[in-house]
């Protein structure tokens, strides 16, 4: 008998624009994190060539904290696509690279979490406003519409 798969995401994700710098192998490569959660990253640079490097120390700049948190990261996917603009550099590709935390202070590990569940929190509060104001706006567009209709007959 078969048991189901336990639910794959146990944390929010948010969506950030955070420097983060990927050390290791004597090269240092900075790139922009631009999806965040309690259990990893997902970072966007322009594409250079090179294997990807399995486990890398990471330094993330947590947006809004105005504090940098080192963590050790296990890749999970690395892909490259094609890019417009600056964003792609000299080769028009960009290689996005998703980190699993693996080791990381338990300071910095409470710092992220919180973090990521209050924006999560914020964000959907304020979705959750404006599906309620168009909601509330709705009927006063419909009877215009329903006016407008008469009028013309």
């Amino acid at each position: 008998m078969r048991t189901a798969a336990p639910a794959r995401r146990t944390s929010p994700r948010i969506a950030i624009e955070a420097l983060c710098w990927e050390h290791g192998d004597g090269a240092d490569a900075s790139g922009l994190a631009v999806d965040l959660s309690s259990l990893g990253v997902r970072i966007e640079r322009p594409y250079t060539g090179g294997p990807t490097r399995v486990e890398v120390p990471l330094e993330l700049e947590l947006p809004g904290l105005d504090d940098l948190m080192w963590a050790k990261g296990r890749a999970c996917f690395d892909v490259v696509v094609p890019a417009r603009g600056p964003a792609g550099g000299a080769l028009g590709l960009v290689r996005r690279t998703g980190y699993r935390i693996v080791g990381a202070a338990r300071r910095d590990l409470r710092m992220l979490e919180e973090l990521v569940v209050e924006t999560d929190r914020a964000q959907r509060r304020a979705s959750a406003g404006a599906w309620e104001a168009a909601w509330d706006a709705a009927p006063a567009r419909v009877e215009l519409a329903l006016a407008a209709c008469y009028r013309r007959a």
